[in-house]
C-alpha cells in the first residue's frame, strides 16, 4: 500500500472528498495533481461556489476545509 493509498483511505474514514489549500482543491480520485509540496493541505468537501466563496465563477465545484472532530 502506496502511502498516497493510505492517505484516500484516512481521508475517506474522515468523510472528506480531497484536499484544500488557499486557493487549491483536489478530489480523492485526482489527489495531489499538482505533485506539489502538501503541507498545508487539509481534508476537505466538494461544495459548489457561491457569491461568499474565493472562487471565480459561481456554480463551479470547489473544495472547502472540512470540520474534523478528533
Amino acid at each position: 500500500m502506496t502511502v498516497k493509498e493510505i492517505l484516500i483511505e484516512k481521508l475517506k474514514a474522515l468523510g472528506a472528498d480531497g484536499l484544500c489549500c488557499e486557493g487549491c482543491g483536489c478530489g480523492l480520485d485526482d489527489l495531489m495533481p499538482c505533485v506539489s509540496n502538501c503541507d498545508s493541505c487539509e481534508p476537505a468537501r466538494k461544495t459548489i461556489a457561491t457569491e461568499e466563496t474565493w472562487c471565480t465563477e459561481i456554480g463551479d465545484e470547489i473544495y472547502t476545509p472540512l470540520e474534523v472532530k478528533e
